[in-house]
């Protein structure tokens, strides 16, 4: 019976969450107010390890796609970071990236039609707060029409900069 709910879900276009954990996790995504255009994910991360782990969590959950971004997003995303990311998907950027940076490659990626949603990543580090790169970030992502998530992490250290993503009504994730 399991397959046949599956098939039936598939074909009416909704996805099917097996815990109870992940029914709260698509009801934050359902409560952003965007819609979802597609399956094609790009995510960009200041921990190259995370995003490969969160690209590899993508393919083996078969729910969703990595995005291929155009040659225009990749000449911008190299003007802005220089050649220094591997020039795909997950998009590295440097361990202390700014808000403007991150802000400015949402810009980027939101153009791409490539692209059906931006999950940003940030990835702490000793120098700086997660919440030093959120604040100033919130107002951006509020006006972004592109379904964008996020995933600050860090068990403590992320805390208040998760907590301000929730109240400006953004979802965001461990």
């Amino acid at each position: 019976p399991s397959e046949i709910y599956d098939m039936a879900f598939q074909r009416a276009g909704m996805l099917r969450v097996r815990t109870i954990e992940a029914l709260f996790h698509a009801a934050r995504t359902l409560s952003s107010g965007k819609t979802l255009r597609g399956d094609r994910l790009i995510i960009v991360s200041n921990g190259t390890s995370a995003g490969v782990m969160a690209a590899d969590a993508l393919l083996a959950g078969k729910e969703g796609n990595l995005a291929v971004l155009s040659e225009e997003s990749c000449a911008a995303i190299d003007e802005l970071l220089g050649r220094n990311w591997i020039g795909g998907n997950p998009v590295g950027i440097p361990y202390n990236a700014d808000a403007a940076t991150y802000a400015e490659l949402v810009n980027i990626l939101a153009r791409d039609k490539g692209v059906d949603a931006i999950l940003l990543m940030h990835v702490p580090y000793s120098e700086s707060s997660g919440l030093a790169v959120a604040e100033p970030l919130i107002a951006h992502l509020k006006k972004v029409k592109r379904l964008t998530l996020l995933s600050w992490m860090g068990a403590e250290s992320s805390t208040a900069a998760r907590h301000l993503f929730d109240l400006s009504g953004l979802p965001s994730y461990e």
